[in-house]
């Protein structure tokens, strides 16, 4: 897994995690968690909404779902709480964390 942080355009930031393991049957918007159980996807997933919660953000959401990522945006034009929140992620998730602007 890799795991990187993002500055858009308006006022929002990204997590992008790319890479994940057990992620070859995932198919965006389908249920399809008992196809792809052992994907790193859920457990990914769980710890950015948690952290994302957790920094007060106003909207964390699920903004890119393909197989092999997911991309998490966070609502604020905080950068420094955004990027807080990313640098906890990739602490529980054991990663180096890439940061793109």
């Amino acid at each position: 897994m890799k795991i990187a942080f993002e500055a858009m355009p308006f006022q929002n930031f990204m997590i992008w995690v790319t890479e994940l393991k057990g992620d070859e049957k995932f198919v965006p918007h389908r249920n399809c968690f008992f196809e792809c159980i052992d994907s790193e996807r859920w457990e990914v997933n769980e710890v950015i909404l948690e952290e994302g919660k957790a920094g007060r953000f106003g909207l964390v959401f699920n903004q890119s779902n393909t197989a092999g990522t997911t991309g998490w945006e966070l609502w604020t034009d905080n950068r420094e709480a955004a990027l807080a929140c990313a640098q906890r992620v990739a602490e529980r998730l054991e990663l180096p964390l890439e940061i793109r602007s």
